[in-house]
């Protein structure tokens, strides 16, 4: 599966969260993320981390939000969002399994898996996504601290467009 497929929940996510309540983009962010591991496994493949990171993260916000009836900001959602997909793919980083590997093996011969090449541009691919989730989260606080949405959704989007694009230009090297 695409790598950029299993950020569908947070994508998700933003598109329903604009067109309805933060609990109802929630859901539909865990729903996502549920279908993506569900279909990982029904195609007798391991879910992978960031699948399984974004059920437990959008699910757990999901049941949070519909049992405190807590009214979040967007801004508020999108950091804990933004902050938890940071834990994911730097955690990945320091447990020294990048989340990409994952991705790359159902691109790569296995004979490849363990050649330096492959492990160096998955770690510097996480390490791209991960230094994107934390510009997304700095953009976050520095929103609820008064920042102009526009100027956060301006660095939001440059970060996760040059992750994004450094990731296809990655692929199409192989």
């Amino acid at each position: 599966m695409n790598l950029l497929v299993g950020f569908l929940p947070f994508a998700s996510f933003m598109l329903v969260e604009r067109a309805s309540s933060t609990v109802a983009a929630l859901v539909v962010a865990a729903a996502t993320a549920a279908l993506l591991v569900i279909r990982q496994r029904a195609t007798g493949k391991q879910a992978k981390l960031l699948e399984l990171g974004g059920l437990a993260l959008f699910g757990g916000m999901a049941v949070v939000a519909a049992a405190t009836h807590a009214s979040w900001s967007v801004v508020g959602v999108r950091l804990v969002s933004d902050a938890g997909l940071f834990a994911i793919v730097a955690g990945s980083l320091v447990a020294g399994r990048p989340f990409t590997v994952d991705y790359a093996r159902e691109r790569v011969p296995a004979s490849m898996w363990s050649s330096p090449t492959f492990v160096r541009t998955n770690v510097r691919l996480t390490a791209t996504w991960a230094a994107a989730f934390a510009a997304l989260t700095l953009a976050d606080v520095a929103m609820l601290a008064g920042l102009p949405t526009v100027v956060g959704v301006v660095v939001s989007l440059g970060a996760l467009g040059s992750a994004g694009f450094l990731t296809l230009r990655a692929r199409t090297r192989r």
